[in-house]
C-alpha cells in the first residue's frame, strides 16, 4: 500500500528526532572527552610539579636521599665466638670467667625471659668493671665483650628492658676514648669500631668509627716503612 502524505509527514520528523538526539549525544560525548583531556593534563601537570619539587629538594640537600642503613646481623656463634676470643686475652681471672660464662649463655641462644636478663645483668657487670678497672686493656676488651653480647640480644630481638641503658653505657665509654686515640693510644680502637659497626644504623654509634679509623691508619703510617 503506498505511504500517504501524514505518513510520509511523521516519518520525516522521527528521522529528524532521531538526528537530533544523535547530535546532542555526539555533543555530550565530546564533552566528556574534553573534560578528561583536561583531567589528565591536570594530573599530569601535578605530577611534573612534583617531580620537580622532589628533585629541588635532592638538589638542596646536595643530592638523592640517601638510603637507610641495614643493621648488621648478629648469629649466636658468632657473638659467642667473639666474646670467647676476648676472655681468652684477658689476664683477669674474674674477667676470664664472666666472659666465658656470657659467651656460652649466648651461644646457647634463650629465649627466656629469665635468662636474657641473667645476659644482661652480666653485660652490666661487665660495663662496671670497665669504668673502674685500671688496665686500659682490660677495660676495652671488657667493652668490646658487652658489645657483641649487647649486639647479638638486639639483632635477634631478644634484648630487655635494660638493653638501652647498656647502650648510652658504651657510647659513654666510646667516646671517652676519643682522647687517647688522638693521642695516638690505640687500645680502644677494636671496642669502638666494633660498637660503630655492629650498630651502624645509630648515628650516636655510627659517627664513633671517624676517629677509630683515623687512628689505626695513623699509627700503621707511622710503624711501618715505605
Amino acid at each position: 500500500m503506498p505511504a500517504t502524505k501524514n505518513d510520509k509527514a511523521g516519518k520525516k520528523k522521527h528521522d529528524k528526532s532521531r538526528g537530533g538526539a544523535s547530535l546532542a549525544k555526539g555533543e555530550r560525548s565530546a564533552k566528556a572527552v574534553a573534560s578528561d583531556g583536561r583531567s589528565a593534563a591536570a594530573e599530569q601537570s601535578a605530577a611534573d610539579t612534583a617531580t620537580r619539587s622532589d628533585a629541588s629538594a635532592r638538589d638542596a640537600a646536595g643530592g638523592p636521599t640517601r638510603a637507610a642503613i641495614e643493621p648488621k646481623r648478629v648469629k649466636a656463634r658468632e657473638a659467642a665466638r667473639r666474646v670467647r676470643g676476648l676472655a681468652d686475652l684477658s689476664d683477669s681471672l674474674e674477667s676470664r670467667r664472666r666472659l666465658r660464662q656470657l659467651a656460652e649463655l649466648v651461644a646457647h641462644g634463650s629465649r627466656e625471659v629469665q635468662g636474657i636478663s641473667f645476659i644482661e645483668g652480666l653485660l652490666g657487670e661487665c660495663l662496671d668493671d670497665a669504668a673502674v678497672s685500671a688496665s686500659p686493656r682490660e677495660q676495652w676488651l671488657a667493652c668490646e665483650a658487652a658489645t657483641w653480647g649487647l649486639a647479638w640480644l638486639a639483632r635477634t630481638r631478644r634484648a630487655g628492658g635494660s638493653a638501652g641503658g647498656l647502650l648510652e653505657r658504651l657510647v659513654k665509654l666510646a667516646r671517652s676514648a676519643r682522647a687517647g686515640l688522638h693521642d695516638r693510644d690505640t687500645s680502644a680502637a677494636r671496642f669502638v669500631i666494633a660498637l660503630a659497626r655492629l650498630f651502624c644504623d645509630i648515628e650516636a654509634c655510627r659517627c664513633l668509627e671517624r676517629d677509630a679509623v683515623a687512628a689505626i691508619e695513623e699509627e700503621i703510617g707511622r710503624l711501618v716503612s715505605a
